[in-house]
């Protein structure tokens, strides 16, 4: 089973899955996968702010 991701985990990923895009070495085909990862990763990232948002939002009320 794969570790889970911190936020910064996958702030570090989409950083580097930019970095990549914006490489002049690269083929059109990688260029539309990194493209997917990093909408996936986008994603995953939103659930996480909004999970830690929700969690705030709770020890605020308290």
């Amino acid at each position: 089973m794969a570790k889970k991701m911190t936020i910064d985990q996958g702030f570090d990923s989409l950083e580097e899955i930019i970095e990549k895009m914006e490489s002049d070495n690269i083929s059109l085909e990688e260029s539309f996968q990194l493209y997917g990862k990093g909408i996936e990763m986008i994603k995953q990232l939103k659930e996480k702010l909004d999970a830690t948002e929700k969690k705030i939002i709770v020890l605020e009320e308290e």
